[in-house]
């Protein structure tokens, strides 16, 4: 799948899958493999905002306003993200069984 459709497709994040927040960052555990995972505060925000459902145009001007990044940079850096969260199985999309 291009990075472009990765980051407009609908996700979600899998029940074996544990998160919470630690001030602006993140950590997630991966209850099956019992991996645990940091994010920093954009990916956080990334993270929090896919889990909410939030397309990709709405989590780009988040980062942009957040952080001192263009948009393109940040659609980027969302696709990327993304897709390194569903190759460790950490987001699937809504199609995909468990």
């Amino acid at each position: 799948m291009p990075p472009d459709a990765a980051s407009s497709a609908p996700w979600r994040i899998p029940e074996h899958i544990v998160h919470t927040r630690m001030g602006a960052e993140g950590v997630l555990l991966d209850l099956r493999t019992k991996q645990y995972y940091s994010l920093n505060p954009t990916g956080t925000v990334i993270w929090t905002m896919t889990g909410e459902g939030r397309g990709e145009d709405e989590i780009a001007r988040a980062i942009c306003a957040r952080f001192d990044v263009e948009e393109q940079q940040a659609r980027t850096h969302i696709a990327a993200f993304v897709q390194e969260l569903r190759e460790n199985g950490l987001l699937v999309s809504e199609c995909e069984a468990e």
